[in-house]
This record gives C-alpha cells, sequence and structure tokens, in this order.
C-alpha cells in the first residue's frame, strides 16, 4: 500500500501530526468533560449542603413556609430543575419546580446520582453541618428532636442541557483548530513529497540509460542541492564501473583457465560431501524415530498401574488394599525409570554414567519387578515365577535402581513376546569371595523365540530383531543396548539362547560387593507351625518352599489333586495354601474350593491371581483368606500373619466401617472424575447412600428431585460453580433448603474459607480430602449422624498415622499432650467463669491444634466444636456493639 517513495514521504509526514492531532483532541475533550463534571458536581454538592442546612435550621424551628420561599427562589439558578425536602416514603414536606425522578430509598450521605438527562443530588437533613453562632439556643431543642429531622432528605435536580451544550461547543472548537493544523502539515508534505519525487525520476532514468552501456548521460535540472550531488557522484561511479568493467573482463579470460583445471576436484569434494550428509540424515532419521517410539515404551511401566488399579476397583475394601497401593507406587517409579532410558543412553554414549553404591535387599528389588508387571503377565494367562537359590546372599552393596532397570527390561520383553505359558527367573551364586560376590541371573519365557541372526544385531541401539517386531509389539529398540552397557559396567556380560517357537532364555552375570552384615531373615517366623501347599507348577512348587521355609514352616507339598486329597481326608485339622495358575478354568477351581470348604480345616490361604469370582467366593466362608501373587514374601507375610494371628480382626472393622453411614443420603458434586470417584467410594464404602454430580448444573437438578442429608460441593465447576449452585439449591430446591453444604477445594487460604462460610456453606474442607475429615463433617452437620458410632478416645493406628507411622514419635506427641491437657482444661474453666470468650476461643484454638498431630479424634472433634461455637458467640457480641 505504501510501496512509493511519495506515499512514504507523506505517511512520515502526515502520521505525526496526524497522532498529535487525535491523541491532543481526546486528551483536551477527556480534560475539559472532566472539569464540566467537576463543575456540576461542586455546584451541586454546595447548593445541596447550603439547602440541607436552611432546612435543618427551618424545620427544627418549624418555619416551613420560609423554607418553600427559599425553595422558589432557588429556581432561578440557571440549570437548577427542582428542589425537594422528601421523607423515607418520597412524600414532599417541601417542593419547587416539577416533580423529581428520584424514588425512594434515599442514601445516607451526600450523593450525586447522574442520568442521561439530569443529574440528582440528595443528602440526609440530620447530616448537613451547622455553624456555631448561626444556632440560637431557643432552636437546639428542636433540633435535637430526632422525630422531626430524621428520615428527611434534601433532593436537588439539574438539567443536563446547558452542561451538554458546553461539551458540544468546546468539542467543535478543539477539533477545528486540530483539522486546521493537520490540512497545512498535509499541504506541506504533499510539496515536500512533489519535489522529492520529481529529482528521483530524473536520477531513475540516468540510472537506467548506465544500465543499457551509455556511461557519458548526466542527469539535469535537478531542484534539490543533495539531489545534483548524487547525481554527479552517480556520473563519475558510471565511468569508473566502465573502466573495472574492462579490466575484470580480462582478468576472468585469464582465470577461467585455470577455473577449469580445478573442476574434477570440486566435483570429488560435491560427492564427498553429499555421502556426509546423507549419513547425517540417516542418523539423524535414526534419532528421530527413537525419539517417536519412545512414547511407546512408556506403556510398560503403565500397564503395572493400570492392572493394579483395575483390581482395586474390582474388590472391596480388604487386607490387599494395602498391596494395590504399594504396587501403585512400584510402578510410578518403574514409569521413571523408563522415561529416563533416554538420557541413561545419551551418558553411556558420553562415558558419563556412573553407578551408585548402596546397601539393599536383593530379594526385595526382584520381588519389585514381579509385583510391576504381574497384572500384565497375568492378563496374558503367564504364569510368574521367581526362584532365588539359598547360598545366594541377599544383603548385597551396589546400584539397586540399574539392576531393576536390568530386570525390568528382560523381564518387560519376556512377557511381551510370550503368547502364553511361563516366565521364569532364576537367580543362582557363580562364585564369591570374602567381600565380592558373582550372582548369575537367567530369564526364561515360552515365547516366539529369534532367529539366529535376529540375535546378532539384538543388544544394538536403535534396532529390534526385525522390523515387523516394532510395528506388532512395539519399543524402542534401545532397552536392550543400556542393558548390555550397564551389565557391562557391573563388571558382567549377557547372553541369550533362542529358537523359532521354542522360547528365550537371557543369562547375565554381575559383580556386586557384600554387605557388611548378613542377616538371616527379616521377618517374623512360625517354627512351630506347619502348612500344607498345592502347586502344579514345579519352579512355583520349590519357590513357595522356599519362601514359606524361611518363615520356620513345616511344608507339605502336592502336585496332584487325587494325593492332595487323599491326604486332606486323613489331616483334615490343618492350614492349606492352594494356588490357582493364571490361565485356570475357574469353574474348575471353584469347584476345588467347594471342595475344600467341606473339610474342617483351621484356615485356607488361597495364593491366586486376582478374580472377582473367587475373591466372592472367599468372602463368603471365614477361614478362607486371599493371597495375591505372585508371591512376594512381604505380601505371602502378611497373608500368614492374617491368617495365624489376626484372621478375625479384619472382618469385624470391615462390618464396622460400611455401617457407619447406613441410611444417610448425600449429594456430591465434582467436575474432576478421579476426585469424584475418591469421594463416592469413600461415602459408599461406609455405607452411605451417594449420588454423583459432574458440575452445578447436574448438582441442582439432582437438588430439585430427591432430599439428601447433606451435600459436598466442589467449588470450581464447569457451567455452573459450586458457589451458584448452592445459592440456587437454597432457595429454590423445596427438598434442599434446610441441607447442610459443605465446600471442597484446594485453595487453603485462610480468606478463601472466611468468604465461603459468609454465604450458604455451613463447613469447608480442603483437597485432598480424607475419610476422616468426610466422617467429622457428616458427625457434626448431619441430623441423622446421631446414631453413628462415637469417635474413639484414643486411636493407635491414627496416631502412628500422624507420626509417619514411628512409634517412638507418636509416643513423645502423646505424652506431650496428655501431660499439658490437665493444666489448659483448667486455663479454660477459670476463663468460662471470668467470661473471658476471646482467650477460651485462643485455648480451644490452640487445642484443636494438638489433637491435629495425636490420635484422639473424639476430643479433636469436641475441641472444634467449642471453637466453632465460640466464634458464632463472638461474631453476635460484635454485631450487637455494631448496633
Amino acid at each position: 500500500m505504501f510501496s512509493g517513495l511519495r506515499s512514504h514521504i507523506l505517511l512520515i509526514t502526515l502520521l505525526p501530526p496526524s497522532l498529535i492531532s487525535l491523541i491532543l483532541g481526546l486528551y483536551l475533550n477527556q480534560v475539559r468533560h472532566n472539569d464540566l463534571n467537576e463543575f456540576v458536581q461542586e455546584r451541586g454538592y454546595a447548593t445541596t449542603r447550603q439547602f440541607a442546612y436552611t432546612a435543618k435550621l427551618a424545620l427544627a424551628d418549624q418555619q416551613t413556609a420560609l423554607l418553600q420561599s427559599w425553595a422558589n427562589s432557588a429556581l432561578e439558578e440557571k440549570g437548577l430543575r427542582a428542589v425537594s425536602v422528601v421523607d423515607a416514603q418520597g412524600s414532599s414536606i417541601v417542593h419547587a419546580g416539577p416533580k423529581t425522578v428520584l424514588q425512594p430509598p434515599y442514601a445516607s450521605a451526600l450523593a450525586w446520582i447522574k442520568r442521561e438527562d439530569s443529574s440528582s443530588f440528595v443528602m440526609p437533613v440530620q447530616s448537613a453541618p451547622l455553624i456555631n453562632d448561626a444556632v440560637q439556643s431557643p432552636s437546639q431543642d428542636a433540633l435535637s428532636l430526632p422525630q422531626t429531622l430524621d428520615n428527611l432528605w434534601v433532593v436537588v435536580e439539574y438539567n443536563n442541557d446547558q452542561y451538554l451544550l458546553k461539551r458540544f461547543e468546546s468539542f467543535f472548537i478543539q477539533n477545528s483548530l486540530l483539522l486546521i493544523f493537520f490540512i497545512l502539515a498535509a499541504i506541506l508534505a504533499w510539496r515536500l513529497s512533489q519535489n522529492l519525487y520529481h529529482d528521483i525520476r530524473k536520477i531513475n532514468k540516468g540510472l537506467s540509460q548506465i544500465a543499457k552501456g551509455n556511461h557519458a548521460l548526466k542527469p539535469a535540472n535537478i531542484r534539490t542541492h543533495e539531489m545534483r550531488q548524487l547525481a554527479e557522484n552517480m556520473h563519475q561511479a558510471a565511468l569508473a564501473i566502465r573502466h573495472e568493467f574492462d579490466d575484470m573482463r580480462h582478468s576472468v579470460e585469464l582465470t577461467t583457465s585455470d577455473l577449469k583445471q580445478t573442476i574434477e576436484t570440486i566435483e570429488i569434494q560435491n560427492i564427498e560431501l553429499s555421502l556426509a550428509k546423507k549419513s547425517a540424515t540417516d542418523a539423524s532419521q535414526i534419532k528421530s524415530d527413537f525419539l517417536a517410539n519412545t512414547s511407546h515404551e512408556i506403556r510398560t511401566p503403565l500397564n503395572g498401574l493400570i492392572g493394579f488399579t483395575k483390581l482395586l476397583q474390582r474388590t472391596q475394601l480388604n487386607p490387599q488394599q494395602a498391596d494395590y497401593v504399594e504396587t501403585i507406587q512400584q510402578s510410578s517409579e518403574g514409569l521413571l525409570a523408563i522415561i529416563n532410558d533416554i538420557l541413561d543412553f545419551s551418558k553411556i554414549e558420553a562415558g558419563k554414567l556412573e553407578l551408585d553404591k548402596s546397601p539393599f535387599n536383593l530379594r526385595q528389588v526382584f520381588e519389585d519387578v514381579l509385583t510391576l508387571f504381574a497384572p500384565q503377565a497375568y492378563d496374558k494367562g503367564i504364569e510368574f515365577a521367581l526362584m532365588i537359590y539359598q547360598d545366594v546372599p541377599l544383603h548385597l552393596v551396589g546400584d539397586p535402581l540399574r539392576l531393576k532397570q536390568i530386570i525390568s527390561n528382560l523381564v518387560s520383553n519376556a512377557i511381551k513376546f510370550t503368547p502364553s505359558g511361563t516366565v521364569a527367573i532364576r537367580v543362582s551364586l557363580e562364585s564369591e569371595t570374602d567381600s565380592e560376590t558373582q550372582l548369575s541371573v537367567t530369564i526364561s519365557d515360552t515365547g516366539i523365540g529369534m532367529h539366529q541372526d535376529q540375535q546378532q544385531q539384538l543388544f544394538e541401539a536403535f534396532s529390534q530383531a526385525s522390523s515387523s517386531i516394532s510395528r506388532e509389539y512395539g519399543g524402542t529398540g534401545l532397552g536392550l543396548s543400556i542393558v548390555k552397557n550397564l551389565i557391562s559396567q557391573m563388571h558382567g556380560d549377557i547372553h541369550v539362547e533362542s529358537k523359532p517357537n521354542q522360547g528365550t532364555t537371557f543369562s547375565f552375570n554381575i559383580l556386586l560387593q557384600k554387605a557388611d552384615s548378613q542377616h538371616q531373615s527379616d521377618y517374623q517366623p512360625w517354627p512351630n507351625e506347619a502348612v500344607i501347599l498345592f502347586e502344579t507348577h514345579s519352579l512355583l512348587s520349590l519357590s513357595t518352599r522356599h519362601l514359606l521355609e524361611e518363615f520356620g514352616l513345616k511344608v507339605s507339598c502336592f502336585d496332584k489333586l487325587d494325593t492332595f486329597h487323599h491326604y486332606l481326608s486323613e489331616h483334615s485339622n490343618g492350614i492349606v495354601l492352594y494356588s490357582i495358575k493364571a490361565d485356570a478354568d475357574i469353574n474348575h477351581e471353584l469347584a476345588q474350593l467347594e471342595r475344600l470348604a467341606n473339610y474342617p480345616l483351621q484356615q485356607v490361604l488361597v495364593l491366586t491371581p486376582i478374580h472377582q469370582r473367587i475373591e466372592q467366593f472367599i468372602s463368603l466362608h471365614a477361614n478362607f483368606q486371599l493371597c495375591l501373587k505372585p508371591l512376594v514374601q512381604q505380601r505371602l507375610q502378611r497373608s500368614l500373619q492374617a491368617v495365624f494371628n489376626e484372621h478375625s480382626d479384619y472382618s469385624m472393622h470391615t462390618e464396622e466401617q460400611s455401617s457407619k453411614l447406613q441410611g444417610i443420603n448425600i449429594l456430591i458434586a465434582d467436575d474432576q472424575p478421579a476426585n469424584l470417584k475418591l469421594l463416592h467410594i469413600l461415602l459408599r464404602d461406609l455405607g452411605a447412600n451417594v449420588a454423583a454430580a459432574t458440575n452445578g448444573e447436574e448438582a441442582i437438578q439432582i437438588a430439585h428431585s430427591q432430599a439428601f442429608d447433606i451435600i459436598f460441593m466442589d467449588i470450581q465447576m464447569p457451567i455452573i460453580d459450586g458457589i451458584k449452585a448452592t445459592e440456587v439449591i437454597k432457595s429454590e430446591s423445596s427438598l434442599n433448603q434446610q441441607t447442610p453444604v459443605v465446600a471442597l477445594t484446594a485453595n487453603m487460604q485462610l480468606d478463601e474459607k472466611k468468604r465461603l462460610l459468609k454465604t450458604h456453606f455451613a463447613e469447608y474442607l480442603t483437597k485432598p480430602i480424607n475419610e476422616e475429615a468426610l466422617l467429622q463433617s457428616i458427625v457434626q452437620l448431619c441430623s441423622k449422624a446421631e446414631n453413628l458410632a462415637p469417635l474413639p478416645a484414643v486411636d493407635p493406628d491414627l496416631c502412628l498415622k500422624l507420626a509417619n507411622f514411628k512409634a517412638d514419635l507418636a509416643i513423645d506427641m502423646f505424652d506431650m499432650f496428655f501431660h499439658e491437657l490437665t493444666p489448659s482444661l483448667e486455663s479454660l474453666g477459670k476463663m468460662l467463669a471470668d467470661n473471658d470468650y476471646q482467650a477460651m476461643q485462643e485455648l480451644s484454638h490452640k487445642l484443636h491444634g494438638a489433637c491435629c498431630y495425636t490420635g484422639v479424634p473424639q476430643f479433636k472433634q469436641q475441641c472444634q466444636t467449642l471453637e466453632n461455637s465460640l466464634k458464632a458467640a463472638a461474631s453476635q457480641q460484635q454485631l450487637a456493639q455494631q448496633f
């Protein structure tokens, strides 16, 4: 649009004055507008104060006629439309002019109400200032009578016509002057652009002649001095160029022959550059493919997370819940390790990867990997077996994270390429000295296997056995390369043996240091107990037997049903461990469990990958317990504790928990699916009837159709937020107007809590929400919760949890709380006798805070109730003082 020189000159010349004119015009108009506004306001305020002062004196002396006369004379002021003295209902005591537009209620202080055609000023008569020497003593008594002057206001109205006229007049004059300034600038800019344009056209013609070879032509009749100088220099440059051109042509002819001799050399260099470029492009493509495939590799730990989450969703609250939560944590750590593979490979290539040296438990490392990949294996019906031979030292020094990374990669590949069968891990001792041990680890599967040529490139970076493997099974081809480098740094080597359709075995050995002390066992033994084990898988039978014998148990093993039942018919008063295969027929296994139920056995511990029908069967038989596969030492020990010591406590606790909120109807509203699901599960497991809404609009609809005992409302939700939804429910829902609503929010600021409690919310809970906070809110706010079982005075489990499961710390905290409790209660009694509610509120808040770190839920609830009551009393006291 502004490509020409003339256009640029005009733009540069006219743009500044245009902007200055525009800005100056806007500024002057705004200043004039503000001045007029201030003038109208000051004039209105002065007139209103004067008339209010006169009205106060006149009405105090009951001289209404004099006040009416003054009002009539006030209309002579230019622009004044009406003057009135009115009461709270809008009735005029004194009035002059047309009827006032302003209607009650009126402001409690001097105010200006602006409208399009008029402005009103209103002021209470009682608030009009008095001059000390202007009021005589006979009228003082009248002025002190509130019934005479209270609820009377002065209303003064002005027309805006004069104000608008002044504004338009100012606008016209200012803009006219600016327009004249702009026109003069435009004329000057046009004249300047014309002169420059003509001179440049002449110079341009001269350049065209030079381009055609006429170097002697010189532009003439140029008006400006600078352009004439430019034309002269251009002419001299043209002559010099002609001379240089002749010299250059001669030089080019001489050098052409030399250039021809170098063509062959240049062609060779071009070929070399092309090869180097192709190599760099191929390397870049390989790395791009690696980055694209890495995201697929992340699914390996995610399978552990998703698998155990599904297990947790399909089961009731039972002792296995701790196992699931622990498994989710381990899966998260595995996910982090996989993501770090990229960095690991870069460090390996740069030679900067260093191994850690810290003490660790070898069994724990392998069992963590088994737990991580168990859901993925059992979903495919693959049996998972770990065999650590008894002569292997378990307490070693090395890098457990890197060792876990090695095992995870190999186990993940074994499961990935095994459609069915078994994945077995064996750990044996190869050699040892006083300070070091050489371990041999084999990971075998019954999968698809590999050809010999596929095995040769297996440990190369960014490569797999074949291109079809990436498409069918995924993976980056980087894991085994990292594994080989890590094993090499652990002073070991790795080998693979495989045949097509006959499975694959990875074998590696590593050198680790021994820990200073070797513990025989980390778990409680049962030396006088005997168990009966049924396991059809030979390796699993041997592995399970070793685990049981480490607990000091005497084990009788069976792998055939006939022999097993024959033995039970003669020894029916024992403890049985019955193992179910990953690919077992559920109907067959249920029939066998029914058959076991007919024996007078003490306890039956079912070892199984979780299945809903198996779990339902176990829940119906008191002497049946569940232990999830794969069998890891900690999980098996926990299950054995339940069998030998604690098999009755949990069921009683579960029944008690599941009936706490029986018959209570609760509505929860939250737009986050995870939060909504968590609240739903917590309340449902406590026995409540729960309805859920994903936004405020759904919550309103549900509240209109069903009565609830309590509502939990998230604050930030789409469509309608929690605050607005609560207001609508409280004002429009006939079923839930009196229902207490608890606010749920992640904002932990005190101002947010105060703001919410001033609205329709009865309580305030910050996220993340736990079961204790939910139950406490329901007990305090829900009328149906009066029959709930009272909270315990002292909860040992809660004491440990608040002390991060450190028993010594829990005892110290409880002891400090107990010793400070008696003097605090005595002080509270004295404050109550002295009616010192402020001090009582501070002390109750201090006690409530101390309860939050000590497992005394009943006293904590009482302290919170007392604190809320004292706050409410203080608020009422302050409100009474204000009025």
